[in-house]
């Protein structure tokens, strides 16, 4: 195997790893040549070492063919027509136009999985050209050099004859393993494009948001920017669950903004009646000071506005045959009672009223008399 340093087994001893390196082009284990088996179990492990604890590099399908290297305690090494794919760190491997990538360094680790902590199936040699399949942020996914040899359990191989026999059928199996890496390298290829093109809508997305926080802080937000970034994200996105995240959140501004339009529609008719309230207040304090100025101008000695109800009965005893039928109300509360030898007070019951006349005091009243001389009718119920 030129330009790979294949690790086959490692012995511990006080402490120290001894690697073993096996020489090229020599059958082990009393292998005389190699020879082609086939599959006989179900998804079979396709192991980086000839352990049961071993990184399992993939599944091999019931009939599937190897070419058997060798044979150690219950394990065949071999060598896979069909192909597996392993992984180096990025930094070592330079990606061409040809679909394949070049190692710019000798001794790359060669691992069964994009972790550094994998013991590595081998070491390769600057200039080393293998397929490329995909890759990650840091490591990169390459189809495995065809004389990588492997291991699989021998329980689940049969010995079919010489690898010479079937030189046809391994030719095959290794255009047919070409094409699958071909077509899985283009849907890596379709999955970062596609990747990196949600990693841009979901900085739309981010946008968007930022914008909703920004209006949200404003006494009249406008939305209209950040629903357009929403909208542009909901159509762009093969996010599912992004897709279903911003339909929520155009829901949720469309009852926010419904919100804030029946408030501003409700804060208008507080403005509008407190500015007719206001009106009717000004124009009432006009129009009594206009009756103020009128009685006062007559030089009376009492003024009062306020309902005329009629006082049914009333415990007090002012020395004439009758007591107080009348009384000025405002409010529900008694401002005086009444009493007019000039006006017939019960025309005016239920009738608000401005009153101007004399205070007659008594210490058996429990608020003050007063005697009509002027009367003006304000309003009625």
């Amino acid at each position: 195997m030129s330009g790979i340093r294949s690790f086959g087994f490692c012995v511990a001893m006080f402490g120290a790893v001894v690697i073993a390196r096996p020489a090229a082009g020599h059958p082990q284990d009393g292998a005389a040549s190699p020879s082609v088996g086939e599959i006989t179990g179900e998804s079979v492990n396709l192991r980086a070492q000839n352990s049961e604890s071993a990184w399992s590099l993939r599944k091999l399908d019931k009939g599937e063919k190897v070419v058997i290297l060798s044979e150690s305690a219950g394990w065949m090494k071999v060598r896979v027509p069909l192909g597996y794919t392993c992984w180096v760190s990025k930094p070592y491997a330079e990606q061409g136009g040809d679909g394949f990538v070049t190692l710019n360094a000798d001794h790359v680790n060669l691992r069964p999985a994009p972790s550094s902590k994998q013991f590595p199936l081998a070491q390769l040699d600057k200039g080393t050209k293998m397929r490329f399949v995909s890759e990650s942020d840091e490591w990169v996914e390459v189809a495995a050099p065809p004389d990588l040899p492997v291991w699989v359990s021998g329980q689940f191989v049969k010995n079919l004859g010489p690898e010479s026999s079937f030189s046809a059928e391994l030719n095959r199996l290794t255009a047919e393993a070409e094409r699958r890496y071909e077509s899985k390298r283009a849907e890596a290829k379709k999955a970062s494009e596609t990747a990196s093109r949600e990693k841009e809508i979901h900085k739309s997305f981010q946008a968007a948001e930022d914008q909703v926080a920004v209006e949200n802080a404003k006494t009249n937000p406008d939305y209209a920017p950040a629903l357009a970034l929403y909208d542009q994200v909901k159509t762009s996105t093969q996010d599912a669950s992004l897709r279903e995240t911003v339909n929520s959140r155009i829901a949720e501004i469309g009852r926010l903004q419904k919100l804030r339009e029946e408030l501003n529609q409700a804060k208008g008719v507080g403005d509008k009646l407190k500015s007719e309230l206001a009106d009717a207040s000004k124009k009432y304090d006009e129009e009594l000071e206009g009756l103020k100025r009128v009685v006062e101008h007559k030089e009376q000695k009492q003024l009062e506005i306020g309902w005329l109800v009629r006082q049914p009965k009333l415990n007090v005893n002012l020395g004439d045959k009758s007591s107080p039928s009348f009384r000025l109300v405002k409010g529900g509360t008694t401002l005086c009672y009444l009493e007019s030898t000039k006006y017939d007070l019960g025309d005016f019951v239920e009738k608000q009223v401005v009153v101007a006349g004399d205070i007659v005091r008594k210490p058996d009243l429990d608020t003050r008399l007063v005697v009509v001389r002027e009367l003006e009718v304000v309003s009625a119920k």
